[in-house]
């Protein structure tokens, strides 16, 4: 089955496509250089037509079928090649796994679920994570002692939760700490004047630690914004003592205080 299978996509791609075979029964197709979205569609058209010729003369009760999903993007940075595939793979194994549990009956949520998880890369992708600053009131005598940065998509019907539960399905929670912390130090220093002598509360993720290049320009910012962050760790993240103890160091270096909130359960 598996030679039949090769059989069928190496007679259906061009030199200038790629195969490779992941796993046993699971192979990847990329089409580089290519601004034709139809053409993947094409060549999944043509194995699956010569699938349906070898079943119907094939004297065997065990068919060849496929699931199959694409994606398309433009690899670039660091990583961004190897978070293309593994996004096309895990949705493709989540609409097959749906598939199988539920046949046709769910064939809508499971259209659902991928837009979902489509729209949510699309914004990570992009950064088109946008914040919404809430004021924190002092009751004494109603000035405003603080602000806390509330997560924020322009696209509709996007909540903050689903944002959270689709990038924790992609294992993207990486890009929404990176983008919150960065989005919200550049908003408060490129608006310092409207923030006044306020502080700002940040969500944090610290089981998804920022890295390399991302690191340095959130440590320089902290250095311009000293005493005016607190950064919220998230009650539900699991991290050992000394692990804590280590963020609390380095936030405190930093100049930022430390505090404890439930990231994405309800904003």
């Amino acid at each position: 089955t598996i030679n039949n299978i090769a059989r069928f996509i190496s007679t259906s791609i061009s030199d200038n496509q790629v195969c490779a075979r992941l796993c046993n029964d699971e192979f990847l197709i990329a089409l580089i250089d290519d601004e034709r979205c139809s053409r993947g569609q094409m060549i999944m058209d043509k194995i699956i037509a010569q699938a349906d010729i070898h079943n119907e003369h094939e004297d065997s009760d065990h068919k060849i079928g496929f699931h199959q999903f694409s994606s398309q993007g433009r690899p670039g940075g660091e990583g961004s090649l190897e978070r293309l595939i593994n996004y096309t793979i895990s949705v493709k194994n989540h609409t097959k796994s749906m598939y199988r549990k539920n046949e046709i009956a769910n064939t809508k949520a499971i259209d659902d679920e991928m837009h979902l998880h489509q729209l949510v890369s699309h914004v990570l992708n992009e950064n088109e994570l946008t914040y919404h600053y809430q004021p924190i009131i002092n009751v004494q005598d109603g000035s405003i002692y603080a602000y806390e940065a509330l997560m924020r998509s322009e696209e509709d019907g996007l909540s903050p939760y689903k944002i959270i539960q689709s990038a924790k399905y992609l294992n993207r929670l990486d890009d929404i700490e990176k983008h919150t912390l960065l989005n919200v130090t550049k908003d408060i220093i490129d608006h310092i004047q409207l923030f006044g002598d306020a502080k700002v509360f940040i969500n944090s993720l610290p089981s998804h630690q920022l890295t390399g290049e991302s690191d340095r320009i959130f440590e320089e910012r902290c250095k311009k914004l000293t005493g005016r962050l607190v950064i919220e760790f998230t009650e539900e993240s699991e991290l050992s003592d000394d692990e804590l103890s280590r963020l609390k160091t380095k936030h405190s270096l930093l100049g930022n205080e430390i505090a404890v909130d439930d990231f994405g359960s309800g904003y």
